[in-house]
């Protein structure tokens, strides 16, 4: 548990890695989604079939929709809850 800087600096020597499931659900204002998506190690973190998991806001976000294809990573799955959407990702090598 804490922010996603702070893991990532102790990536990969202090962690658990590699991940079946990540979950992030940052601050809708704070502009992490794109950051989440193309800085972090994705194909370190997540296991051959892991997916991951980012709850963001469009309109706080100021973003119409998330890449398919960020880094190391397929969009498989986007569900909309209200002003909130829930976009799934997996590895691109497992799909």
């Amino acid at each position: 548990v804490g922010t996603v800087e702070a893991y990532l600096g102790k990536f990969p020597q202090e962690t658990a890695a590699p991940f079946d499931i990540v979950l992030a659900d940052p601050p809708y204002a704070a502009g992490l989604e794109l950051a989440l998506l193309e800085s972090t190690p994705w194909d370190q973190v997540l296991s051959v079939d892991g997916v991951f998991c980012l709850e963001w806001s469009p309109l706080k976000a100021g973003l119409d929709e998330l890449p398919e294809n960020p880094p190391f990573l397929v969009k498989v799955r986007e569900k909309n809850y209200g002003d909130s959407v829930l976009t799934t990702y997996r590895r691109a090598d497992s799909v």
